[in-house]
């Protein structure tokens, strides 16, 4: 994934936020309570409602409470529902119509009433003055990645994309986004600057990891994968350790949310299995990627 910045040559990474304006009274003091702060901004990263706020009108208490600008806006990107009746609203940040990339803010919500919400956010945006073509990004981001061959290229990965995706138009070859992104990695308001993203799909060998099961042996399947460029790769032994990091995400799910427990029924292992998942996918602090 590239970003080139419209005002320079540069490449970019991004976040940021939205919303907009109300004239009401919520801006009052003690409406929140913040729990934590972003490092990188100061800004509040987690809080706390101490008054009813109707997910309708969350943007517009958000905006007035941390004065934020009238270009910013929220945008729904999913809904979820846990098995504790709460719902979780993760919304994308856009300044206008430019998505500020890779920032959120989930809205955790009871009785269509706000009680939390956590992500991270700035309040203002600097527009650029200049613009380089979409052209000239693209050929300094594909001279960057300097791949010998792209997906796209190959007819029988752009036919497979097709297939799974059930678009007749579906193709590798990287579209434009313009978005809002930090230079070197910098958050404060004052280092985002507008540039393009592009998802560059670079052709390497797709490696096929598992254990020794016969299926993965069978002679047809092997040379199913031999034909299409996958590489083979297996345990020495039938043997866990050999497999680490998909058996390490087996374990939390066992030990922490208590899949390692004998179970009455399968309709009972089915919804305490999906409520693992989604709280180890969306609610659980993952300290290597500081969150």
């Amino acid at each position: 994934m590239f970003f080139l910045l419209l005002s320079t040559n540069e490449t970019a990474i991004i976040v940021h936020l939205t919303f907009l304006m109300c004239l009401n009274v919520f801006g009052q003091k003690n409406n929140y309570e913040v729990l934590d702060n972003d490092k990188r901004t100061g800004l509040p990263s987690m809080v706390k409602l101490n008054q009813e706020v109707n997910i309708q009108d969350f943007q517009q208490w958000f905006k007035l409470n941390f004065q934020v600008e009238d270009e910013f806006i929220f945008v729904l990107k999913d809904k979820q529902k846990d098995e504790l009746g709460f719902e979780h609203f993760r919304f994308n940040l856009y300044h206008g119509s430019n998505k500020v990339f890779g920032e959120d803010i989930i809205a955790h919500v009871k009785k269509n009433n706000v009680l939390s919400f956590n992500g991270y956010f700035i309040s203002s945006l600097t527009k650029p003055n200049q613009s380089i073509s979409e052209e000239k990004a693209l050929t300094l981001a594909l001279n960057n990645m300097n791949a010998k061959q792209y997906k796209w290229e190959l007819p029988l990965e752009e036919k497979e994309l097709k297939r799974a995706t059930k678009g007749p138009f579906a193709s590798y070859y990287p579209a434009s986004e313009v978005v809002y992104a930090p230079t070197d990695g910098d958050f404060k308001p004052e280092n985002y600057k507008m540039c393009y993203r592009f998802e560059i799909y670079a052709h390497e060998k797709l490696i096929h990891h598992s254990d020794r099961g016969f299926e993965y042996c069978n002679p047809k399947y092997t040379e199913f994968a031999e034909e299409n460029g996958i590489m083979m790769s297996m345990t020495k032994q039938y043997d866990p350790y050999e497999n680490a990091a998909a058996e390490r995400v087996n374990r939390t799910l066992k030990y922490e949310y208590g899949l390692k427990k004998v179970i009455k029924n399968t309709d009972i292992a089915q919804k305490v299995t999906k409520q693992a998942v989604f709280i180890y996918n969306n609610l659980r602090t993952h300290f290597s990627l500081d969150l």
